[in-house]
């Protein structure tokens, strides 16, 4: 896979993930007619330091210290996954 589509992919994953995160938190989106969406919250929005930080060019604690300033520190992202259970006998497999 090409970097550029491997770092587009990724910027979009952690973006996806973040909105969610944000709106949950009550943060709103911003989307200007011809002009990218944004995330508001009360002390001001992420972007650009997604895209950076997906394109290795903001160092973790560059990051670390923008989350501090917007109010996100500790701020889930991602839920944890309910195990689903797998057969482990033949007659669970068959059922």
């Amino acid at each position: 896979m090409p970097n550029d589509l491997r770092l587009r992919r990724g910027n979009f994953a952690l973006s996806a993930a973040l909105a969610v995160a944000l709106a949950r938190a009550g943060w709103t989106t911003e989307a200007p007619p011809g002009d990218p969406a944004r995330l508001k919250g009360p002390t001001g929005s992420p972007d650009p330091f997604v895209e950076a930080l997906v394109k290795g060019d903001l160092v973790s604690t560059a990051w670390a210290r923008r989350c501090e300033e917007l109010g996100i520190t500790g701020l889930e992202m991602l839920g944890a996954a309910t195990p689903v259970s797998t057969p482990t006998t033949a007659s669970e497999v068959s059922a």
